[in-house]
């Protein structure tokens, strides 16, 4: 198998559908839980077909404090696309932003919602090589509210 070839089985697909109102954005994850199953993958963000043309992905943001898991977003020239490195080193939850935009300048950041409405960007759950998922009490409350939300849950090989 080719080097990129082994690459490609490490990165996740994540589709979202982003719509525009009077009121702002509102993005769709799909998958809304995305299991992460390898150290240093990637999870791709790419804005569907459904999405119109003239939306685009102003910028995404990594907390501070989950910076030694996730590298830098690397968004496409054509800002359609998103790619982050997930070390998946270390089990947390971590809450990824993002603001969209149009091409005429208007931008909206989504911000987490309440579990009875769900929440507007993804969630990502690592879970490194060695843990017990089944025996691990996730520690992020939001997880009582189900998957109404989109979410990553990495449980690396071992």
């Amino acid at each position: 198998m080719r080097d990129d070839e082994k690459q490609g089985a490490n990165v996740i697909h994540v589709q979202v559908t982003v719509t525009q109102s009077a009121s702002g954005f509102n993005a769709v994850y799909q998958p809304p839980v995305v299991p992460v199953k390898h150290n240093n993958a990637t999870i791709r963000f790419r804005l569907d077909s459904e999405t119109a043309d003239d939306i685009l992905i102003d910028t995404v943001t990594v907390p501070e404090s989950a910076k030694s898991q996730l590298g830098t977003p690397d968004i496409s020239q054509n800002r359609k696309q998103v790619d982050i490195l997930d070390k998946n080193t270390a089990q947390e939850t971590i809450h990824v932003s993002f603001t969209f935009k149009n091409k005429q300048g208007a931008m909206s950041i989504l911000k987490s919602r309440d579990c009875d409405n769900g929440a507007d960007y993804p969630q990502i759950e690592n879970d490194p090589p060695g843990y017990d998922r089944e025996a691990a009490t996730l520690k992020s409350s939001a997880d009582s509210c189900g998957a109404d939300y989109p979410q990553i849950e990495n449980d690396p090989p071992g």
